[in-house]
């Protein structure tokens, strides 16, 4: 939904229809990429477990900022 659209119902009184690409930030093809369910945010999808606790992941990787060194 385009940003005027949005404003012209807001503007009526009316909510517009929040579709999953609206919320994930991803459009049908490509809903795989979602890092957490689009039902429960605290739920991550297959692909954010992958992303943050995979091998490779985030959590296995990051190295804590030096502005952080402190506490």
């Amino acid at each position: 939904m385009h940003i005027s659209q949005w404003n012209a119902m807001r503007k009526k009184g009316s909510r517009p229809r929040v579709e999953l690409h609206d919320v994930t930030g991803n459009n049908h093809e490509n809903a795989w990429l979602a890092m957490v369910d689009s039902k429960d945010w605290k739920t991550p999808t297959w692909w954010g477990r992958e992303v943050i606790e995979g091998t490779d992941g985030i959590r296995q990787t990051a190295i804590r900022a030096k502005v952080f060194e402190d506490e």
